[in-house]
């Protein structure tokens, strides 16, 4: 049997890819390291390994373009078999997730901490939060930039794109949120 993707970065690719053919350094700098920054990481190493897999399985091809005074560039496209594969995934229902949070866990294990330490885990916790949050509403700025687009479609892309962006921003909120009610409760101790 054929194996099929499972890792949602296999299907950022694919998604990446349905909106427009692009290297696999195109995705890690106009994709990776911009809309979906806040909520999905890639390295160019894990993202030219999954290209690999995804051509293999016939989900994408790739064509290469000689460059003058530079290496060949490979430009991907999404091919017919990948593009019902994403619908098929868009479609399907999300499993839970199982969560992993390295702040958790080591709060979790800090109670051997002095006070003072604690305060400084959470300060900087809320700070790298803060500058996501900023992140995020870049991200939400630009979108919005693009509210007087045309077509139906267009609208709407930019509105799920904006929804998915406020999902991370209210989870960010709700998180300095508390951690700043931690912090003001260490002040007692």
């Amino acid at each position: 049997t054929e194996s099929t993707p499972v890792m949602s970065l296999e299907f950022a690719i694919l998604g990446f890819l349905a909106e427009q053919p692009a290297s696999g350094y195109e995705l890690k700098t106009r994709c990776f390291q911009g809309p979906v920054q806040s909520f999905w990481k890639a390295d160019q190493a894990q993202i030219y390994r999954t290209l690999d897999r995804l051509e293999h399985q016939g989900l994408v091809q790739a064509e290469v373009t000689q460059q003058e005074k530079r290496p060949s560039k490979k430009t991907f496209a999404l091919t017919h078999k990948g593009s019902a594969l994403l619908h098929e995934w868009l479609r399907s229902h999300n499993e839970p997730v199982a969560i992993r949070d390295p702040f958790a866990l080591r709060l979790y294990f800090s109670s051997t901490l002095e006070t003072d330490e604690l305060r400084t885990l959470f300060s900087e916790e809320i700070r790298d939060q803060k500058a996501r949050l900023d992140q995020v509403e870049i991200e939400l700025k630009e979108l919005d930039k693009h509210k007087k687009v045309q077509s139906k479609f267009q609208r709407k892309e930019c509105l799920v794109k904006k929804s998915a962006l406020e999902v991370i921003k209210i989870r960010i909120l709700a998180e300095i949120e508390y951690k700043n009610r931690v912090l003001s409760t260490l002040t007692d101790l």
